[in-house]
């Protein structure tokens, strides 16, 4: 019976050994990013532990909201979060929505996207607002790998000629 409780005792030291070594970090995302349609941080702590069953949400730096999670957690959402950014930039240009969308390209970083369109359509469309759903996930994405202030460059080029028709930098 001792060796049993010993065990047990033994296996339990393990598994709280392997959870405290776990490499934790921490990311702070702007407010801006997260509290939308007047969402105060209480209501959004509360959804993420409801949802997410997670508690490590906080308000260490005003202005910005704390997630402290494991590392590899963390990298396992910046590569959902790529995949999903790159699955939308690839849907774009089969969208009837944004006709004058031919192809969108990234960089490795995630900060730079080139928006290839036709050019006549582009200039008579709303189709620009793509980059505003792109910059936002592209920022989040940016925030969550450690950069403390993301940026992120559009640059809209003329499929036929190549030519830079516009450049968008959000936040501006």
């Amino acid at each position: 019976m001792k060796r049993i409780g010993l065990f047990s005792l033994f296996m339990s030291f393990i598994v709280l050994v392997a959870a405290c070594s776990e490499e934790m970090v921490k990311v702070d995302v702007p407010e801006g990013l997260v509290l939308t349609g007047g969402m105060t941080f209480e209501e959004f702590q509360k959804q993420v532990v409801e949802e997410e069953k997670r508690d490590q949400v906080s308000q260490e730096k005003e202005g910005y909201i704390t997630y402290t999670l494991p590392k590899k957690e963390r990298d396992e959402q910046l590569a959902n979060m790529r995949h999903e950014i790159e699955e939308y930039s690839n849907a774009l240009a089969v969208d009837p929505a944004f006709p004058s969308i031919e192809r969108v390209t990234m960089n490795e970083a995630i900060d730079e996207f080139e928006v290839h369109v036709d050019r006549k359509a582009y200039e008579k469309s709303m189709d620009s607002l793509v980059t505003i759903s792109l910059s936002m996930s592209s920022m989040f994405y940016q925030t969550f790998s450690g950069i403390e202030q993301p940026e992120v460059t559009f640059m809209i080029k003329d499929e036929a000629t190549g030519e830079t028709i516009d450049t968008l930098t959000f936040p501006e």
